[in-house]
């Protein structure tokens, strides 16, 4: 009886992770420039991914090695003075002063824009300081921060989003204009975090299935019922509660994501451009993931004790969606769907 429950839960789960799989592998090696639609919309999920470098499909991974332009380096005329009252600034004075400075040479990049462009070294950027010294404001280092991981992340959830805008298959996690959160997330984990991919599917896809179960029968889960947030809002809590089951988190933290996921949806509306599952949808699949990963962080960190029961946010998003005017649940009569210029066509017969 065991051996077969394993099995009855394992094959669905492998199939449903396969399919998932596929639908993010075809989004990354599609060749198409655009979506279909009068939008134009511009696929970016192959874009994104080839720029990752580091891509868990080979064949779409090549980058192309052509080296960069080369960058002529000359040495200023003046240099600026250190203000010892910043300590930033004074460290980056000091290294451009100091001769022989093994980290930081004194070379710079001066264009035509009379901006200085410090180098950092062999294998990094020049570092473009903003601003003027004879400010009281001194001018302000650029700071990059770069999430790889994260990156993926995002680019997973586009990825599922524009083969559902393409026609192509995918599968419907909770719907399908929130198809991308599940599986961005679900193999961001596989990939980042997991030692035993095998049983983390099968708890991922089992603890989301619970999650929206009870969505399913305590609110909804369409958005021409309740707008996006019973979309995108409860694909987030589902994924949450999911990652952080995978993580090891007791049942209350589990509770306590999936409540995270959907409270900061609650209200979020559905009002897609031109009645076209693309614009805002294809973006907020990505945000959705990024902020369902973040939700089981928060709750990972806690101890499972949260103001807001998941049974009572769930309360209040069924009572939103009934207090929602139904301009905002996915009839494009209002929102994005009129604000933008020449998107006037309002779907008089909604279809999720």
């Amino acid at each position: 009886m065991v051996m077969t429950t394993l099995f009855m839960a394992r094959f669905p789960s492998t199939v449903i992770h396969r399919s998932w799989n596929d639908s993010i592998k075809q989004g990354v090696c599609s060749e198409e420039d655009v979506l279909p639609g009068r939008l134009r919309v511009k696929r970016r999920a192959r874009n994104l991914y080839r720029r990752l470098h580091r891509g868990f499909f080979p064949s779409v991974s090549d980058i192309s090695t052509s080296p960069p332009p080369r960058l002529s380096f000359t040495k200023p005329n003046i240099l600026p003075t250190p203000n010892e009252n910043h300590p930033v600034m004074s460290d980056v004075a000091r290294s451009t002063t100091t001769e022989g400075s093994p980290r930081d040479p004194p070379s710079v990049l001066t264009p035509e824009s009379n901006t200085t462009i410090q180098s950092r070294g062999k294998n990094r950027a020049p570092l473009l300081l903003r601003g003027q010294f004879d400010h009281h404001v001194q001018p302000v280092l650029p700071r990059r921060m770069s999430f790889p991981s994260m990156d993926f992340l995002s680019c997973y959830a586009i990825a599922v989003n524009e083969v559902n805008a393409a026609g192509g298959r995918i599968v419907t996690a909770p719907t399908n204009g929130a198809a991308g959160v599940l599986p961005s997330v679900l193999k961001y984990f596989l990939e980042f975090i997991s030692e035993d991919p095998e049983n983390d599917t099968m708890t991922f896809l089992l603890t989301a299935a619970a999650i929206g179960m009870l969505y399913k029968r305590g609110a909804t889960i369409s958005a021409a019922e309740g707008g996006c947030m019973a979309e995108v809002g409860v694909a987030c809590s589902m994924a949450s509660g999911a990652f952080a089951a995978c993580m090891g988190g007791s049942p209350e933290v589990i509770e306590a994501a999936a409540e995270i996921g959907i409270e900061h949806c609650l209200g979020l509306t559905c009002d897609p451009i031109d009645g076209l599952v693309q614009i805002p949808c294809i973006e907020r699949n990505a945000l959705g993931a990024v902020k369902a990963v973040t939700a089981a962080q928060l709750a990972l960190s806690g101890d499972g004790v949260h103001s807001v029961s998941l049974d009572e946010a769930i309360a209040a998003m069924r009572q939103t969606a009934k207090d929602m005017s139904s301009k905002y649940k996915e009839t494009s009569r209002a929102g994005l769907a009129t604000s933008v210029r020449g998107a006037k066509i309002s779907v008089t017969v909604p279809d999720c």
